[in-house]
């Protein structure tokens, strides 16, 4: 049995044939990691662990797709900043002493079936975001909600920059399945769009809601259906 996922970049109709220029597909994690060393005995080849195996099965990498630097002044709650590329948007601070950021690099995902993604900073490469800090991390229900993937940093306390560097892994995405996931690409439509902006809309609105509340709206809203209709309708065969 396998679950397909559907993805595409995110961002303004307008914007969406330049993302998908400047955006990578996702690649699953094993083909990201240095290739086993020939001398390694099978029982000590991490690629070769159940353990490991099982837990990377379906685990995919989001690359950065511009290199750039952020440097940040003033306070965490309302930081200025300064940046190469025009990319990056303020945000209010979580914690104390503590930057944040939002990069303007955002990937859309939805199931057929129900299917828990989370989204994890890329804890087995070295990166240039991991030397001052991390994006943040999150899960949910791609097929029950229907919302972007983020790219929104939190420096550690203390740090006043932050550097991204164009094809390192900037986020995993990891389903929680044993089942095979095959990823297919969609081309965002305005009606596709409109649907994802809207739920974004509602969180604003009433942001204390629980996520078994608006699962509970979106299917209750036929929203599911709807979606994958529209999606299949837009595959990148």
């Amino acid at each position: 049995m396998t679950i397909t996922v559907y993805w595409s970049p995110w961002a303004m109709i307008d914007r969406m044939t330049l993302m998908n220029l400047v955006m990578e597909p996702p690649k699953h994690v094993w083909k990201t990691l240095p290739a086993v060393d020939d001398r390694t005995p099978r029982i000590n080849n991490y690629r070769a662990c159940p353990a490991s195996t099982t837990h990377l099965k379906n685990t995919y990498v989001l690359s950065c797709p511009y290199s750039d630097r952020v440097d940040f002044s003033g306070d965490t709650f309302n930081p200025s900043f300064t940046a190469t590329n025009n990319i990056w948007m303020s945000r209010n601070s979580s914690f104390e002493n503590s930057y944040v950021i939002d990069c303007d690099f955002q990937w859309i995902f939805f199931a057929d079936q129900p299917l828990t993604m989370k989204v994890t900073p890329p804890y087995l490469h070295k990166t240039s975001v991991s030397s001052t800090g991390y994006l943040t991390p999150g899960r949910f229900d791609i097929h029950r909600w229907f919302r972007p993937v983020s790219s929104t940093f939190h420096l550690f306390p203390g740090e006043t920059s932050l550097t991204m560097t164009e094809d390192e892994p900037l986020a995993y995405v990891e389903f929680d399945t044993e089942e095979r996931v095959v990823l297919k690409q969609f081309e965002l439509s305005q009606e596709i769009f409109d649907i994802g902006s809207n739920g974004i809309k509602l969180k604003f609105e009433k942001p204390s809601l629980s996520l078994e509340n608006l699962y509970g709206r979106f299917t209750n809203s036929n929203r599911p259906a709807l979606l994958l209709k529209l999606i299949q309708d837009k595959v990148l065969e």
